[in-house]
């Protein structure tokens, strides 16, 4: 399926997997369905709040390197003009924006299909321990957008509670060590 293909409403509240419910702060077993929606951006609409969301993500979390800030309003154009490289997963909570995720595909021979990675994941501070990045990984665990066999991401070695969630989700850190070379 194409990544502007996807899209779905979530009751982030759903019952996990080992039997009991579990309230999610302000967003419990109430929350409707469509109260939560994982969206593809398809229109520059929304710009300028996922670069207010990117800009507070790496004040956050500074990047290992170099970032050129400036480039954050190209990578949605690139997205949206060009699918196949990327797209923009929007998170709306009750129609409001309440965060993002980029995701990048790529194809693994190791894998034997294309690798979905979730390059930046970033919730607004008052949507924060309510489910929505679970709801996330469920919502594209579940759609496999491209066909993906895997999801991929990283996470900043001293982000406890994110890598504590990512690993009760399932991932796992891999044998290998991934290594950069800027061009």
């Amino acid at each position: 399926m194409p990544a502007t293909g996807i899209g779905g409403r979530v009751n982030v509240a759903q019952r996990p997997a080992r039997g009991r419910r579990k309230r999610l702060g302000r967003y419990t077993d109430a929350m409707a369905a469509d109260d939560v929606r994982f969206e593809i951006m398809t229109s520059i609409a929304d710009a300028p709040a996922v670069v207010a969301m990117m800009n507070g993500l790496y004040d956050e979390d500074p990047a290992s390197g170099r970032l050129d800030r400036g480039r954050f309003g190209r990578t949605i154009e690139i997205f949206l003009a060009q699918p196949q490289r990327g797209s923009v997963m929007l998170i709306r909570v009750r129609g409001d924006l309440a965060g993002y995720a980029l995701l990048v595909p790529y194809f693994s021979n190791e894998l034997g299909g294309v690798i979905l990675f979730i390059d930046e994941l970033f919730v607004l501070p008052p949507h924060r321990g309510r489910g929505l990045g679970r709801g996330l990984i469920g919502f594209l665990a579940s759609a496999r957008p491209m066909d993906a066999v895997a999801l991929g991401l990283e996470v900043t070695p001293s982000n406890t509670r994110a890598r504590g969630l990512y690993e009760r989700l399932g991932f796992a850190p891999r044998r290998n060590t991934t290594m950069i070379r800027p061009l």
